[in-house]
C-alpha cells in the first residue's frame, strides 16, 4: 500500500478536545456512500433527518468547501440540539473562522479536519451523542467526497 493521501485520513477533534488522525475504512464505504443523499438533501433544504438514527435530524449549512453541522434531538416540543461540528477541507480565513464556531483554540488542524463541539443537549443525551461519533466521521469523508467531486461520474 502507498503513502497515506488526504482523502484516506482526516484529523478527527473530538468534543473532549483529543484529535487524532483517523482513516477511511473499507467498511465505512458503503456508509460513506449512503450519505450522498443525506448531504444533498439536508444542505439544499437545511435539514435532514438521520437515516439510521430515528428522533435524530442534523441541520447543514455549507460555504464553498466547508460544512457546519448541527445533530439535534427532534421532539414533538421542539428540536433539542446535542452537538455541532464543522468540516474543513482546505486551509483558508473560512476554515479558520470554522474552527473558532466549533470550539476550537489556537491553530487548526492541517485539512482536511472535523471538529464537533457539544450543544445544550449534549448533557442529560449521552447514548445518543455516543451514535453520533460514527456518523460524524463517516459524513464528513462523504463532504469531502462532494467537494472534491469524488464518485460524481460513478453514479
Amino acid at each position: 500500500m502507498g503513502a497515506m493521501s488526504s482523502e484516506d485520513a482526516i484529523w478527527h477533534v473530538t468534543v473532549d478536545g483529543h484529535a487524532a488522525l483517523t482513516t477511511r475504512l473499507a467498511s465505512d464505504e458503503p456508509v460513506i456512500d449512503a450519505m450522498a443523499g443525506h448531504l444533498h438533501r439536508a444542505v439544499m433544504i437545511g435539514r435532514d433527518p438521520i437515516p439510521p438514527y430515528p428522533g435524530l435530524a442534523a441541520l447543514m449549512t455549507a460555504e464553498g468547501p466547508d460544512l457546519l453541522v448541527t445533530v439535534y434531538l427532534d421532539r414533538a416540543d421542539g428540536p433539542v440540539p446535542l452537538l455541532s461540528f464543522g468540516v474543513a477541507t482546505q486551509p483558508s480565513a473560512n476554515a479558520a473562522r470554522l474552527w473558532g464556531i466549533v470550539g476550537g483554540t489556537g491553530e487548526p488542524p492541517p485539512t482536511p479536519w472535523c471538529a464537533a463541539k457539544p450543544e445544550i443537549g449534549a448533557h442529560d443525551n449521552g447514548a445518543e451523542l455516543a451514535l453520533i461519533e460514527d456518523y460524524r466521521r463517516c459524513l464528513a469523508f462523504a463532504w469531502i467526497d462532494r467537494v472534491r467531486g469524488v464518485g460524481a461520474a460513478e453514479s
